[in-house]
């Protein structure tokens, strides 16, 4: 956990349909729990970085949650949403 009671840390990737995805859930679970704070932390991906077409990188899996992952292994994160 965040270490801050009250406070959730949801990792997103940077584009505009997982943002707004993430943005969906931090409100739904904000409006369920009064007093919950659900904070945002954007984290770039592998295949975020290899846009426009990460279907050129050699190694697929993982390339656009392995970031995410790192993010909630390592705690900066508490939770995370993916489409």
């Amino acid at each position: 956990m965040s270490g801050h009671p009250g406070l959730l840390r949801l990792a997103t990737r940077g584009s505009a349909l997982a943002r707004a995805q993430s943005g969906a859930v931090a409100r739904l679970l904000e409006k369920l729990r009064p007093g919950l704070k659900v904070e945002l932390k954007v984290v770039t991906t592998r295949g975020d970085k290899a846009q426009p077409d990460p279907a050129l990188l050699p190694e697929h899996e993982g390339i656009f949650t392995k970031e995410l992952e790192a993010a909630l292994q390592e705690g900066s994160a508490d939770f995370a949403v993916h489409s």
